[in-house]
């Protein structure tokens, strides 16, 4: 038995395939198994969901998230290396634009002083104030993810 398994809707059977080869499955319309897991295929994509609710959608142009975010659209810059002296630091993070939607923000390097970034305020274009618990001193580094 080939392991090329056609279903046109309901459920895959075990029994269905040949376990002395790689399976590969094929469908067409939606293929739901009991733990609410759907796999929905057509002409132009192929949506992963759970519970009714799209997770990941695959197309031939893009990869989306079930919350609407293109994983084109995300983008992570590194900031250059902090300069400390203060709690608060307006870091330079080259390509950040004013206009984009942060989704996170982590610390890369701690400065010379090892201390914890607290978080984030003033977003400008190339530019985000990052705040520490103390003074972080020189070679503080940030990563910043965004939605664009």
């Amino acid at each position: 038995m080939a392991n090329n398994v056609g279903i046109p809707q309901g459920r895959l059977i075990a029994s269905q395939l040949d376990t002395a080869a790689a399976p590969s499955i094929q469908f067409g319309g939606t293929f739901d198994v009991s733990s609410g897991l759907g796999i929905h295929a057509d002409a132009s994509s192929i949506r992963f969901s759970v519970g009714g609710a799209d997770k990941l959608i695959i197309s031939a142009t893009a990869i989306t998230l079930g919350t609407g975010v293109s994983l084109a659209s995300v983008q992570t810059f590194t900031s250059t290396a902090g300069t400390g002296g203060s709690a608060s630091e307006a870091m330079v993070v080259t390509g950040l634009l004013a206009s984009d939607t942060i989704i996170a923000v982590t610390q890369k390097t701690a400065g010379a002083n090892s201390l914890p970034m607290l978080g984030y305020s003033v977003q400008a274009n190339n530019s985000l104030t990052i705040t520490w618990s103390a003074d972080p001193g020189a070679g503080s580094v940030i990563l910043v993810s965004v939605k664009r």
